[in-house]
């Protein structure tokens, strides 16, 4: 999991935005620069962030 995530680019330091929260527990769709990703919702509950 984690090699998986640092290759869609979230590591530390990196701005991560929300773009979408679909509904009934589906996935997260996060942006890293101009790039969208979809996360499962328990993929995503594993990353620590902080906001800004």
């Amino acid at each position: 999991r984690l090699r998986y995530v640092a290759k869609l680019g979230v590591v530390p330091q990196a701005l991560v935005k929300v773009a979408e929260s679909a509904p009934f527990e589906g996935p997260l769709t996060i942006r890293i620069g101009k790039k969208a990703h979809a996360l499962d919702r328990q993929l995503a509950r594993t990353i620590l962030v902080e906001l800004c």
